[in-house]
C-alpha cells in the first residue's frame, strides 16, 4: 500500500499509462539467434509485466519511471514462426510471424540510404524481390538529443514493394547472407544522406576524445540565442519570399465550406476520381499542394462485425483527418511537426462495426512537395481479432478540396541561392548525437549480430587522417549501448570518385581511406569492403550496390561466420626497405597475386626522406609480395598505393580478381607527412 501511495504522489501522469513497446517489436520481426534477446517497454509503474516468446515466459516489474526490460536466453535459428505476447494483466500486445535468424543494422549516409529501386538493374531487382524469410525495418529520419522511445516503422516482409525504398546495400547484403547461411535475415536501415559520424555518436561517448568534444562545444556555441536569431531570419525570409511571389509552406485553414459534408456516409461521390492506394497526390493530380479527400467503402465479413477494429493507413504526407462511418477516429495536424514519418493507426470502436459496411474517409493536407499515401501497401489494413483486410489497391476514390500554389520547400536549393541564410538548428541532422538518439535510440538495444557502415564522404573535410579515431569512438559506443562487446562492424571504404588521376597526388579521400584501413586492422570484430574499382567518376552515388554488398557479405561470411577463406583482396601486412627497393608482403592473396588488365602493375609511388612522392615501378615477387622502386628515389622510406581520389591505374589484385585497397607504409622511424 505504501508503494502505491508513493506512486500516486510522485508519478500521477502514469496512472493511465498504456502498456507499450517500441515499434521495433512488431509482426514479422526477426530475433537474433544465439544471443540474449532483450524486450523492453513502458507501463504503469509497479505493474507486473509478462513476456512470452513461444513457450518461454519471463516476468518483471515496471520501475518508478514506468520502464521495464526482460532478457530472454539465446535461441537457435528457426523458420517456424513464433508468437510474442506482452501483458500487464489487463492489456496484451501480440506479435505474430516472428522468426529467429541473423539481424544486421545498416547505417551511414547517402550511399547506405541509396534505395534499391534506384540501384543498378533496380527494376529487375524488384521483380526478383520475393524473400519471405528476409524482413526489413526502415527507421524514419528523426533527430533528438535524448533517445527516442520508438520509431514509426513496422517490420515488413521483403517484397517488390517493401524493398524498393530500402537501403540497396543493406538489402543485397542480407540477400547474400540468406542464400549462404540458410537462416532468416532481419535488416534495420537507419541512414541519412550527407551526415557525419559524430551525429551517430552519443554525447556521453565524446568525452573520451578531445576532437569530438571540441566539435560538440562548437555546435553548442552556435546554438546560443538560436530562437532570437531564427526569428530575425524568418522576418528576412518572409520578406524575400513575398518579393519572389513564393510561400514557404501551404497552411491548412480548415475544411472549405463546400466540403463540409464530405466525411458523411451519404455524400454523393459520382464526381470523385477512382484511385489505387497507396499513391501520392502528385501521381493523381500532378504538381500541387493543398487538401485532397480519399474515400472507400469496405465490406465487413461477419467475423469482424460488432468488435473493435484497428485501422492502419500507413504513412501519410503531411497531415490528415480520418472518419469511419462519419465519425472521426483520428488525425494529425501541424502541431505534430513532421507527421509524414508516422504510420497512422487508429482504433475503430465496436459501435461503428455493427453493420456489414464501413465507409472510410480521409482528408489529406499536403503542405509541400510530395503528399498523399506514401507508406507501404502492407501498412494499409483493417484488423480484427482473428482476421485482417487489406486496404491497399483499387476501390478508393479521391477529390480535390483546395489547391495552394507557389509553395517553395527548403530543399529546392536552386531557388534559394540568393535567399537570407538561416542559423543552424538544434534539430540539424549534422549536430553531434542527433542521429544516435533520433534514429538509433528507437532500436537500441535490439539484439544484433552486427552493423554495416557506409559513410565517410561527409567527414573528408575534417581531419580525414583522424577519421578512424572518431569512428572507433562511435563503434565502441554502439557496442556499449547494445551491450554486445563483440558486435561485428563492416566498413565500406570510400570508392573512387571524380575524374581519373594519373599523376602523383594527395587528397583528403586518400587519407580517409587509409584511416579506415588502419581502424579495421586494429579493432577486433571489424572488417573493410574495398570499393576502389566500382565507383563512378561523375557520381558520388555509384549504382552498383550489388558488388558493394557482395564484398561486405564476403567479409562477414569469412570473419564472422567462417564459411569462406577469403574475405577480400590482397592486404598489405608489412614492408622492408633495402637496396633502394620496398618489398611489401600481403595476406589474403588467395591463389596468388596478379595484375588486372595487363601484365604490369601500376598505382605505386615512393618517397625518400624528403617526403616527395614519385611514380614507381612494381613487380610481383613470389606468391605474396610486391617489389617497388624508382630510379629517382635511391633510398625509399615511404610507399603508397592507389593514393589518388580516383586511382584508375591501380590494378593489384589476387587471382580471384578481388582488388587490393589503397594503403600507405613507411619505415618505422619515418613520420607521416
Amino acid at each position: 500500500m505504501n508503494y502505491l501511495i508513493t506512486l500516486l504522489l510522485f508519478f500521477p501522469f502514469f496512472l493511465c499509462a498504456e502498456l507499450s513497446v517500441p515499434h521495433i517489436f512488431s509482426d514479422h520481426m526477426v530475433l537474433q539467434r544465439d544471443r540474449t534477446v532483450p524486450v523492453w517497454g513502458k507501463a504503469e509503474p509497479g505493474d507486473t509485466i509478462r513476456v512470452d516468446i513461444g513457450d518461454v515466459q519471463m516476468e518483471t516489474v515496471a520501475g518508478l519511471d514506468g520502464r521495464w526490460r526482460v532478457d530472454f536466453p539465446p535461441r537457435p535459428a528457426s523458420f517456424d514462426p513464433v508468437r510474442i505476447k506482452v501483458s500487464d494483466g489487463t492489456q496484451t500486445l501480440v506479435f505474430e510471424d516472428v522468426l529467429v535468424g541473423e539481424v544486421w543494422l545498416c547505417s551511414g549516409q547517402s550511399n547506405m540510404e541509396f534505395r534499391t529501386l534506384s540501384s543498378k538493374d533496380g527494376d529487375l531487382e524488384l521483380a526478383m524481390a520475393t524473400h519471405p524469410e528476409i524482413r526489413l525495418y526502415k527507421v524514419e529520419r528523426a533527430t533528438a538529443q535524448e533517445p527516442r522511445f520508438s520509431a514509426s516503422a513496422l517490420w515488413q516482409v521483403a517484397s517488390s514493394e517493401s524493398v524498393a525504398d530500402f537501403s540497396a546495400v543493406g538489402y543485397f547484403f542480407g540477400r547474400d547472407l540468406r542464400q549462404v547461411l540458410d537462416v532468416p535475415l532481419g535488416l534495420i536501415d537507419a541512414s541519412w544522406g550527407g551526415t557525419p559520424a559524430i551525429a551517430w555518436t552519443r554525447n556521453e561517448a565524446m568525452d573520451s576524445h578531445p576532437l569530438l568534444t571540441e566539435k560538440a562545444l562548437e555546435w553548442e556555441e552556435m546554438l546560443v540565442d538560436y530562437d532570437e536569431r531564427e526569428a530575425a531570419w524568418k522576418v528576412k525570409r518572409d520578406a524575400w519570399m513575398e518579393k519572389k511571389g513564393f510561400i514557404f509552406e501551404a497552411l491548412d485553414t480548415g475544411v472549405d465550406p463546400k466540403a463540409a459534408d464530405w466525411h458523411t456516409v451519404g455524400v454523393d461521390t459520382q464526381d470523385w476520381q477512382a484511385v489505387v492506394l497507396p499513391t501520392s497526390i502528385e501521381a493523381v493530380y500532378g504538381k500541387m499542394d493543398g487538401a485532397v479527400w480519399f474515400r472507400r467503402t469496405v465490406s465487413l465479413p461477419a467475423s469482424m462485425r460488432g468488435q473493435a477494429l484497428t485501422l492502419s493507413l500507413g504513412r501519410i504526407a503531411d497531415y490528415e483527418q480520418t472518419w469511419v462511418n462519419g465519425v472521426r477516429v483520428g488525425g494529425t495536424d501541424r502541431s505534430m511537426g513532421d507527421a509524414y514519418k508516422w504510420v497512422r493507426t487508429y482504433p475503430v470502436p465496436a459501435a461503428l462495426t455493427e453493420g456489414d459496411e464501413l465507409v472510410i474517409t480521409v482528408r489529406v493536407f499536403d503542405r509541400w512537395s510530395t503528399g498523399g499515401f506514401v507508406g507501404a501497401s502492407a501498412s494499409m489494413f483493417l484488423r480484427g481479432e482473428t482476421e485482417e483486410l487489406t486496404l491497399a489497391g483499387p476501390g478508393w476514390t479521391a477529390r480535390i478540396e483546395t489547391r495552394v500554389g507557389n509553395v517553395l520547400p527548403p530543399w529546392q536549393y536552386k531557388h534559394w541561392q540568393d535567399a537570407p541564410k538561416g542559423p543552424l538548428s538544434p534539430d540539424d541532422q549534422n549536430r553531434p548525437a542527433n542521429l544516435a538518439y533520433g534514429m538509433l535510440g528507437p532500436v537500441a538495444p535490439y539484439a544484433l549480430r552486427g552493423a554495416i557502415w557506409y559513410q565517410g564522404e561527409s567527414d573528408a573535410g575534417w581531419e580525414p587522417a583522424r577519421y578512424g579515431e572518431r569512428l572507433r569512438v562511435m563503434i565502441e559506443d554502439w557496442r556499449l549501448w547494445w551491450g554486445i562487446p563483440d558486435l561485428e562492424f563492416g566498413v565500406v571504404q570510400l570508392a573512387n570518385y571524380q575524374q581519373p588521376q594519373f599523376e602523383v597526388s594527395d587528397s583528403a579521400w586518400a587519407r580517409l581511406r587509409e584511416s579506415q584501413r588502419q581502424l579495421v586492422r586494429e579493432l577486433p570484430h571489424s572488417g573493410l569492403a574495398v570499393t576502389i574499382d566500382i565507383g563512378e567518376a561523375d557520381d558520388i552515388h555509384p549504382l552498383n550496390k550489388q558488388e558493394v554488398a557482395r564484398r561486405l557479405a564476403r567479409w562477414a561470411l569469412t570473419d564472422v561466420y567462417g564459411r569462406l577463406l577469403l574475405r577480400g583482396g590482397p592486404e598489405a601486412e608489412s614492408v622492408q626497405f633495402a637496396e633502394g627497393k620496398a618489398l611489401i608482403r600481403f595476406s589474403q592473396i588467395g591463389t596468388g597475386l596478379r595484375a588486372l588488365n595487363g601484365p604490369a602493375l601500376h598505382g605505386f609511388t615512393v618517397a625518400g626522406g624528403d617526403g616527395v612522392f614519385v611514380p614507381a615501378q612494381a613487380s610481383i615477387e613470389g606468391k605474396d609480395a610486391v617489389r617497388v622502386f624508382s630510379d629517382a628515389v635511391p633510398e625509399p622510406v615511404h610507399v603508397r598505393y592507389a593514393w589518388q581520389m580516383n586511382p584508375v591505374q591501380a590494378n593489384l589484385s589476387n587471382r580471384e580478381r578481388l582488388p587490393a585497397g589503397p594503403f600507405e607504409l613507411m619505415r618505422e622511424d619515418v613520420e607521416t607527412k
